[in-house]
């Protein structure tokens, strides 16, 4: 359960139709697989069953290529389809719905763009009203599931597949007429916070919704105690607040907004879920990406409320004593001792120290000192606030930490730069024998630090349609150019990973439809080398193991054991072109 994947036949316990809500399904004949996750497929527990990609292409197809009975083009066809369920949940932030509005679980899948649901709210707006979902819709939720998964501390829910459904939907604006493609979104079936709260503000004509929402509660808790042990249950409650806590922090350091955080945004192991909104932001000011929603920097204010309203819930069907004041004090201060934590550790390493030099020295006497400067270094930028619901604007305070290490650093950065400086002589941030200097953490701070520009909102989606059904009309578009698409917009904008190894600097990532890779140069020799961060043939890579480059471009890399070159086209310009 720590996982965010369930097994088969917990999802079907959990979800059970006649608790949640039955929808019947048709299979969509002319369906086909539109891009697969290789990286995520083997953490499928069904993928050993179909032994390889093609097999498993093929189940995926035949477990989740459906569509609502009643509200689809095509539905001849002689596979008998399963009944799929419509998973009730609650909180904030799921507006009149009672859950999934356009996404169902079948045969241990979450599959979202089947149609309307009878969980949307009679009051929806347009764009959920049909139901469906859009080829640059998926296609930007799996960049950013994809570049979440591979940089925050807890992950993401991946997407296993875009499943086209051989459906269009023509749209008629005031530039004519601009098809889409209609596609569903297959990711496993995975358990919310939200699902153990209620949906209080469902607009439905049933009067005994209310009811049925309330048993649902029940139901997933007590069902939960009894598949995973209460004593389980209760530790992976407390860990989830941590967890989450930890990837906010990591959220906004790194200026990549969720918009809209809230229990039915996060797995119950803290994976991130539905980026549908999500967008880099500019700078640590106070901005305000959606209506009604706090401001970046203050989204501890949604996991505080998230709390609140599961808490209760928690008490009545699982532990009484989880609602004690006691408790509650001791686990608010924890989750944000721990958000405040993680920020100071970022913080560090957007200015250039590894996740091990920042354990280092934050056990040291200068530990307190670098918490003051950290949160003066960030109180600078949250002096000033905006709203992006109309486009991103350039900040009136200048995102400037690519002049951190400079010799005159900006003034708001000058306390922590020479708090870092004192550390570098005290060789305090020595890495495995070897000296650290300020060249060493400029360069890294540089690739860290800098904006993701396409990846605002108002410009990633208008520029993915004209990449994607723009493009390529009809059925010319293949599965290797989404992959392409894909793999493009992850690697131009990642900027952190999971492996850091010493006496390296960050140059840049590479995938292909085998691997990926991230790219280092060796601080002291200056070579090229790669670690593998996944491989599609292969479930645990080694995170040791420097593979050399023999040759890098702007849209491939070289490496010593392998002859096919991958694509490669995030890093940063003073660094490359370089050749060993």
């Amino acid at each position: 359960m720590a996982s965010s994947l369930l097994a088969r036949l917990e999802a079907a316990r959990l979800f059970d139709p006649a608790v949640h809500v039955p929808v019947h399904m048709v299979p969509l004949v002319n369906a086909r697989i539109l891009w697969l996750n290789r990286r995520a497929m083997r953490e499928d527990p069904q993928f050993a069953q179909a032994g390889d990609e093609v097999a498993y292409e093929q189940h995926l197809l035949k477990s989740c290529a459906f569509s609502i009975a009643d509200n689809t083009q095509d539905r001849t066809t002689s596979q008998e389809a399963p009944t799929a369920v419509a998973d009730r949940y609650g909180g904030i932030g799921i507006g009149r719905n009672g859950g999934s509005g356009r996404a169902v679980v079948v045969n241990g899948y979450q599959v979202k763009g089947i149609g309307r649901t009878p969980l949307a709210s009679v009051l929806a707006d347009p764009a959920h009203t049909s139901g469906r979902s859009y080829l640059e819709e998926c296609v930007r939720e799996t960049v950013f599931s994809e570049l979440v998964d591979a940089e925050f501390p807890f992950g993401a829910v991946p997407t296993l597949a875009i499943v086209e459904t051989g459906l269009f939907q023509t749209w008629h604006s005031d530039n004519g007429a601009k098809p889409e493609r209609q596609c569903l979104l297959v990711r496993p079936a995975f358990m919310r916070p939200a699902h153990f709260t209620r949906a209080t503000e469902h607009h439905d004509n049933d009067p005994k919704e209310g009811f049925r929402d309330a048993m649902r509660v029940a139901h997933m808790l007590r069902t939960s105690a009894d598949l995973f042990g209460q004593d389980r249950l209760i530790g992976e409650w407390r860990q989830l607040w941590l967890n989450w806590a930890e990837q906010l922090a990591y959220a906004y350091v790194h200026r990549l907004n969720l918009s809209g955080n809230s229990e039915s945004n996060i797995a119950w192991d803290g994976k991130l879920l539905d980026f549908g909104a999500m967008t880099a932001l500019p700078s640590w000011a106070r901005i305000n990406t959606i209506q009604g929603g706090p401001p970046s920097g203050m989204d501890m204010l949604y996991l505080m409320e998230a709390f609140k309203a599961i808490m209760p819930f928690f008490a009545r069907h699982v532990n009484a004593d989880l609602a004690s004041e006691k408790q509650i004090t001791a686990t608010l201060a924890q989750v944000t001792d721990r958000y405040r934590r993680t920020v100071v550790r970022e913080v560090l390493r957007t200015v250039g120290l590894t996740r091990t030099q920042c354990s280092q020295l934050l056990r040291t006497s200068l530990a307190n000192r670098i918490a003051s400067a950290v949160n003066r270094l960030v109180t600078h930028f949250a002096r000033e606030q905006f709203a992006i619901f109309d486009g991103t604007p350039e900040p009136r305070i200048r995102w400037d930490l690519d002049q951190f290490w400079s010799d005159r650093p900006p003034a708001h950065a000058r306390e922590l730069q020479t708090i870092l400086r004192e550390a570098i002589v005290l060789g305090l941030l020595a890495d495995s024998g070897t000296d650290v200097t300020r060249k060493n953490l400029a360069e890294l701070s540089e690739f860290r630090q800098r904006t993701r520009h396409e990846l605002f909102r108002d410009r990633i989606k208008p520029r993915l349609y004209p990449e994607l059904d723009g493009r390529f009309p009809g059925d010319t578009l293949t599965p290797a150019m989404v992959a392409r698409v894909i793999d493009e917009w992850v690697t131009r904008n990642r900027r952190d990973c999971k492996v850091e190894p010493s006496a390296a600097v960050p140059i840049g990532f590479s995938r292909s439809s085998r691997s990926g890779h991230a790219l280092f140069r060796c601080a002291n020799t200056n070579q090229l080398f790669g670690i593998e961060e996944w491989c599609s043939s292969s479930e645990a890579p080694n995170p040791s193991v420097r593979v050399p480059v023999t040759e890098i471009g702007e849209e491939y890399v070289q490496f010593a054991d392998d002859k096919t070159a991958a694509q490669v086209t995030a890093y940063s310009s003073t660094h490359l072109p370089y050749k060993p």
